[in-house]
């Protein structure tokens, strides 16, 4: 699911230690550290495989996605809690969800590239479910001790995009099931050049 192929990783236990030797780094200069956990779907740099999102689509570039089944998005809210336990394992104060930018839980959200008509698709409760699960998973692996954050759009500005009255929704579901923080961002990938990150 990375980005880039050299993107920082945690999907692996045998990259714990270089992870704590970056969180041991920072405490030495009386740092916090949150390690940010990330799927880029349609995004991701896939060279030998497929690139999955919640719809099956075909990107402007010509790049197509292929839709998760929900044993694929089982397996995601579980990598993602996975992630966040090996955070934790290499020091880290804490996690970071990703859904920002055209990332996979970020496309989970916007009506643009989410076409899904079962339980994580259509309204925005649906959309916002992996969100809601992963939250849950994440927490109930590393205990409310840990601070367990989010990066979201405030709004995708592209057409039929995520919007900003619908990240106020979301923000206040993630409220009610005991998210920390959440960091705003927008735009994504296709946004025009002057909109965004």
């Amino acid at each position: 699911g990375r980005v880039r192929p050299p993107q920082l990783g945690v999907h692996s236990d045998e990259m714990i230690p270089g992870l704590a030797r970056l969180a041991r780094a920072a405490h030495e200069h009386e740092a916090c550290t949150i390690l940010q956990l990330a799927h880029g779907g349609c995004n991701a740099a896939e060279p030998d495989g497929e690139l999955v999102g919640p719809s099956a689509i075909t990107l402007p570039d010509g790049r197509t996605c292929m839709e998760l089944a929900e044993s694929d998005i089982k397996f995601i809210v579980e990598s993602f809690k996975q992630g966040a336990v090996r955070a934790v394992q290499a020091g880290f104060d804490g996690v970071q969800i990703h859904s920002a930018h055209g990332y996979l839980l970020s496309q989970f959200l916007s009506p643009y590239f989410n076409r899904r008509s079962d339980r994580y698709g259509g309204s925005l409760v649906n959309r916002a479910r992996i969100h809601l699960e992963a939250l849950n998973a994440i927490r109930g692996a590393v205990g409310g001790r840990v601070p367990v954050a989010i990066k979201m759009n405030s709004d995708d500005f592209i057409e039929g995009g995520f919007t900003r009255n619908e990240m106020v929704e979301v923000a206040r579901m993630l409220e009610a099931e005991g998210i920390d923080t959440i960091e705003m961002s927008g735009g994504t990938g296709l946004s025009p050049a002057n909109r965004g990150f």
